[in-house]
Formats: C-alpha cells, structure tokens, sequence
C-alpha cells in the first residue's frame, strides 16, 4: 500500500467503505504477489473508478504477471504511466512490449527504466538481463523454422509432463526421486522431472547445496546393481550463471536438449540443443531452437523421435498462470 500511496497519492478520491476494503486488499495482496487474487479486485474497482491511475497499474501488471493477457495490459499501463513518472511502470511496459515481439520498444521502455530506478529496483527486476534477451530476440526471430502442430492441448502446469508419449521416442520421465535432491531442493519444496535414458542415465535439475543459487543440470548413471551413482554437475558447456531445467537425450545418445534463461535467450526459458562429442567428452556450443519453438514466454522440455522428424514440447504462451500449452 505504500507503494501505490507513495506513487498515486495526488489521485487519491472519495471512495465509500466497501470500496475502501476492496482496495485495501487488492493493494496487500498486490505487494505480497499474489497477482491472480489481486487480479479480480483490481477489475472492480477499475470498472467503479476507470480513471484511476493506481487501479490501472495494479492491474495492467496483474495481466501480465499472471499471463492472462500480456497485449491488453498496454492499455492500462500507458495510462498509470501518463499520470505517473514511477520508473517500475516503463519496466511493465518494456515487459509487455517484449512477451508481444516488439522488441524495440522493449528495449527503449527496459532503457528508460534503468535511467530512472534506484539501484535495488535494478538488482530486483535484473533488467539488463531483459535487455539482452529483447536483443536476442531481434535476432531470432529472423531464423523462423518450419513448424507443422499436429496437437495441442492446455494442462495443468504441475503434471504437464504426463502428456508425453515416449514409447517411440525412447526414455522415460518420472518426477525427481528424493535420491537426486539435495538438502536445498527439499527445502525449496523443488519437485523436478528427471529423463532416464536407455535405462542407465538419468539427468535432471538441481539447487545443489547452494540455498542463494539456480538450477544445474546433473546426471547419475546406473550401476550393475541398479542403484545410481551420486548426481554428477554436467560442466560449464551446458550450465550457465542462470537456470537450466529439463533435459533429454535423443535416442542417438548424442543430441542433449534443455532449456535455460541463459545463453542468447529470447525472453524467460528458451530450448537449446547441443551435442556430446565423446572424443572429447564436451558439448558443443548450445544452440536456440528459433521461433517459434522457442517464444519470449517459458518454452520446456523439447523431445524429439530417433529421426528428428515428430517432437513434444511445452509453452507458458497463451495461456494462464496455472496451465501450460504442451
């Protein structure tokens, strides 16, 4: 609430008491980020109020923060930002500008941020990231690939994974065992998917022992009497100063897919492929599958078939906070 008070406070009305309560909670459960329960308060007061500069940023961020719609929140956000000079806003128009391709404008609102926010706003927000990833975008989205959806259905973000059929792909996923977590993954509550290839690797993510840290990927290989080695980090070929998550080997055992928010990303999780030369046991450089694989949303777990010809992979793109378009 101080934030908004702080920001908005010149354009504070006369509400009545109801209204009153309404926004109070709309504002606590804003600050806490309880974005989707904010969400809907935001929109009733906005339709009593809709020249209200602070209901109209609240809930411009609402939209994109729960990904329910990123392009109709630049309406709302141009209007906070006309009455307000608060720096956070051009961070939520950059924002939105980006998960839409126009990366220019992304580019120039994230710029426009970092000339005006204090330094723990910067650090919160990790806006130079932002910048490079709309910079890569620029660049991705020349290299568009030929891309046939024979199916695509929206699932729960938590069990997304079951819709994958590997029978002829080769492998299975499970969830994490408890064996490969560390004392961090289990009290971060991190669940994970694990990829078993030829029974006898598994790869999956990992906080390691660092509580302040990201995720790693890592892998334990089988023993002749089943049980697994301890979880070996894969190297600084496919781990990067950022998250990485989901791998899987192709049944040739040597094309390596994951995702991170690292190396030229476009925005959020892009899937990379790279491949294992055993001579030197190194990857190669990792490369970005393109668009529209890869989008400025969360794109996982990409799986290919022995001929490279039919894959599964999933997207946040287009829809909600709670599902996932597999």
């Amino acid at each position: 609430m101080i934030f908004f008070f702080s920001v908005f406070g010149s354009f504070a009305q006369d509400i009545s008491e109801g209204e009153q309560k309404v926004e109070d909670e709309a504002f606590m459960l804003f600050t806490n980020k309880e974005y989707d329960k904010a969400m809907p308060l935001f929109s009733q007061l906005l339709s009593l109020h809709p020249q209200d500069p602070s209901y109209n940023y609240g809930y411009g961020v609402c939209l994109i923060e729960t990904n329910t719609d990123t392009k109709g929140s630049l309406k709302y956000l141009r209007f906070a930002q006309s009455k307000s000079q608060n720096p956070v806003i051009f961070y939520y128009l950059g924002k939105s500008y980006h998960l839409n391709y126009h990366f220019d404008k992304a580019i120039a609102n994230y710029q426009h941020f970092k000339e005006k926010a204090p330094k723990p706003d910067l650090e919160e927000y990790n806006v130079d990231q932002k910048i490079r990833m709309a910079q890569n975008g620029k660049e991705l989205i020349n290299f568009v690939s030929d891309l046939i959806i024979l199916d695509n259905k929206k699932i729960n973000d938590e069990n997304f994974f079951y819709s994958y059929r590997l029978d002829d792909f080769g492998g299975k996923l499970i969830v994490t065992p408890k064996d490969f977590k560390t004392k961090v993954d289990i009290k971060k509550k991190y669940r994970g998917i694990t990829f078993i290839w030829n029974d006898s690797v598994a790869f999956f993510a990992s906080y390691g022992n660092n509580r302040k840290g990201h995720l790693d990927l890592y892998e334990a290989k089988r023993n002749p009497d089943k049980s697994w080695t301890s979880p070996i980090f894969m190297g600084g070929d496919v781990n990067t100063s950022y998250d990485e998550n989901f791998p899987y080997l192709s049944p040739d055992g040597k094309s390596f897919y994951f995702r991170s928010r690292g190396f030229n990303s476009m925005g959020g999780y892009d899937i990379f492929k790279t491949k294992f030369d055993s001579a030197t046991a190194r990857f190669s450089k990792p490369i970005n599958m393109d668009f529209p694989i890869n989008s400025p949303f969360d794109d996982l777990l990409f799986i290919t078939d022995v001929n490279n010809q039919f894959a599964y992979f999933a997207s946040k793109r287009e829809t909600n906070n709670e599902e996932i378009s597999v």
